[in-house]
């Protein structure tokens, strides 16, 4: 199955335990491989690249899309965002390697 990228912004996330994440304000892909990393509660853009605010967001308000099982009129994942997680193995991105593309 494939879904636009500007679908999923704006859709709800639950934890397939039932609780409310929060809602999909941004998305991070890693563009080499064609594959979405990361769902954000928080938008990345307007926030500058060298800020504490965009690393505070990239390690705290994302949600791994490894976690994501289904994808419809909600989202629903096993992971919690990168702030729930203690010991994720997980890299998150830096701000220095992000780069902004236009999503239409």
């Amino acid at each position: 199955m494939s879904k636009k990228l500007s679908n999923l912004y704006g859709l709800d996330i639950y934890s397939t335990s039932g609780g409310h994440v929060g809602k999909v304000e941004d998305i991070l892909l890693n563009l080499e491989e064609g594959i979405v990393m990361s769902l954000y509660l928080k938008p990345l853009n307007g926030v500058s690249a060298d800020s504490s605010e965009l690393k505070r967001v990239l390690k705290e308000e994302g949600v791994s899309y490894d976690g994501v099982t289904s994808v419809g009129d909600i989202i629903l994942t096993k992971s919690r965002p990168h702030k729930d997680l203690h010991k994720s193995k997980k890299k998150v991105m830096e701000s220095d390697e992000l780069e902004s593309v236009s999503v239409g």
